[in-house]
């Protein structure tokens, strides 16, 4: 695609602010008008003490998976502030994203799925033969999917789970702002990467949802993103990027409109 390939298109950016940067520059430089909307913040855990239990006993693991860039970035901050390390341990990370936090903080993961930036992906290359009698640790946001423990504890793991931020509503996000821009008719597309944004757009938008659900077309992550779309009344089939990085976010954008703009019928 050309360097303005999103000419035109009016893009609702819903990450939270610390991870939305990269993202609306890179929209931005393809031509598109972006809004930020932050459905999510991020913060520190309920309860810390768990975590820094486990992190202080790091000699005991063979493995330390991180999940996503959060629990890179805040996993790291609690293993430095605990004086531990992670030299000798081997690192997973879930996606590129992760994997780049980890880099930029010094660490090198052994283990980064190529495609599928998924707990699926990561578990393709964690066979039972890889993983059988080895201590792991999980690195995630607290009341994350149990799938991945749960599978690599089926193949003969050992695994305990690391809670070291959690996700919240922003207290300063405005529905009705929301409402009135999709009102315009400016914003065609509304961008969500985890269903956990979905629900906080339902509940800030409250009644005012029914402004943007004939209008906004949705941009997410997974087929159930999708049926949740429908259940919430919007109108205008949702498009499913394959992974929920920049790169695949921004070519499904691109793909969708060049056909729109073709047909005339954005």
């Amino acid at each position: 695609m050309d360097s303005r390939s999103l000419d035109g298109l009016g893009v609702v950016v819903t990450r939270p602010r610390h991870q939305a940067a990269e993202l609306v520059a890179g929209l931005e430089r393809r031509g598109a008008r972006v809004m930020e909307f932050p459905l999510l913040e991020v913060a520190a855990p309920t309860h810390e003490t768990p975590a820094r239990a486990l992190v202080d006993r790091l000699d005991d693991y063979d493995l330390a998976i991180f999940i996503s860039a959060n629990a890179a970035w805040w996993g790291l901050d609690l293993v430095r502030r605990r004086g531990r390390s992670l030299a000798g341990l081997e690192v997973a990370a879930v996606g590129a994203a992760t994997a780049r936090a980890l880099a930029a903080a010094g660490v090198a993961p052994d283990v980064v799925p190529r495609q599928r930036f998924t707990s699926e992906g990561l578990l393709e290359l964690l066979p039972a033969e890889r993983v059988t009698g080895r201590r792991i640790i999980i690195f995630r946001g607290e009341g994350g999917r149990a799938l991945l423990a749960d599978e690599l504890r089926a193949r003969g793991a050992r695994v305990d789970y690391a809670e070291v931020y959690r996700r919240v509503m922003p207290t300063d996000a405005d529905g009705r702002r929301l409402s009135a821009a999709c009102a315009t008719g400016e914003w065609e597309v509304l961008l969500l990467t985890s269903r956990e944004a979905m629900e906080n757009l339902a509940t800030i938008a409250g009644p005012g949802l029914e402004a943007c659900t004939g209008v906004v077309r949705l941009l997410v992550v997974n087929e159930d993103m999708v049926a949740r779309a429908r259940e919430l009344g919007f109108r205008h089939t949702p498009l499913v990027a394959a992974r929920p990085d920049d790169a695949s976010l921004m070519d499904t954008l691109e793909g969708w409109w060049a056909t729109a703009r073709e047909e005339g019928a954005p």
